[in-house]
């Protein structure tokens, strides 16, 4: 009896490395956790101040008639220019006249730009113009979006930062493999590698080499 050993039993190798595992993943699990908590109070904070102060509404530029180049005569939906430059304008700007028997200002919109001297019109004046005469221009309306707030810019910002982050966070591949301890025993030793530019065959090459199992996995 005297070649019995006595003492207890010590498990060691997979598994604590199963609890070192278990333990990095719930880890992970309560960091992303509380990211999403914080990230949800964020949004939730500007979404607030949003609703607080109202919708925005897109602000309307209007502009206002301006003495044209040259003169006009018109026939029916087509107006004929003298001396005048058509093209500078745009699809959709209006063309003013002076009606001299009513004194009205009668405003058409610009259909189509044939030439520095030749549009078409939406709709005919109330007569044909048959003298040539001075003409006025009127630039269509235009929508500009209105400023972002202060918070909104901060807001913007902040989720970039945290996307550009992210981005350049280094992702790990842990590297598993067995050392011999003592004269019977193995010891599991774990190394974290940087997984850029790392395939699965290079990281079972770099554990063949820091170990003799054979029979290492992935």
């Amino acid at each position: 009896m005297s070649g019995i050993i006595k003492g207890k039993l010590k498990l060691k190798g997979k598994f604590q490395t199963n609890k070192q595992l278990k333990e990095e993943k719930i880890r992970q699990k309560l960091e992303e956790e509380e990211e999403q908590k914080q990230r949800q109070i964020f949004q939730n904070a500007f979404k607030v101040n949003r609703e607080q102060s109202g919708t925005k509404e897109k602000i309307i530029i209007t502009y206002k008639p301006e003495e044209a180049e040259g003169k006009i005569i018109t026939s029916q939906k087509t107006v004929h220019g003298q001396n005048t430059a058509f093209t500078k304008y745009e699809k959709g700007d209006f063309i003013l006249f002076m009606n001299e028997e009513t004194q009205q200002l009668e405003e058409r919109k610009i259909l189509a730009i044939l030439s520095d001297k030749s549009i078409l019109i939406d709709k005919e004046f109330s007569q044909d113009i048959t003298e040539f005469s001075e003409f006025y221009i009127r630039k269509q309306d235009r929508e500009q979006e209105p400023e972002e707030s202060l918070e909104e810019k901060y807001e913007k910002q902040y989720l970039n930062l945290t996307k550009k982050i992210k981005k350049q966070e280094p992702t790990k591949e842990v590297l598993e493999y067995r050392q011999k301890k003592g004269m019977w025993g193995y010891k599991v030793v774990k190394e974290e590698v940087d997984s850029k530019d790392i395939t699965k065959e290079k990281l079972l090459n770099m554990r063949v080499k820091k170990s003799r199992d054979k029979f290492c996995w992935i």
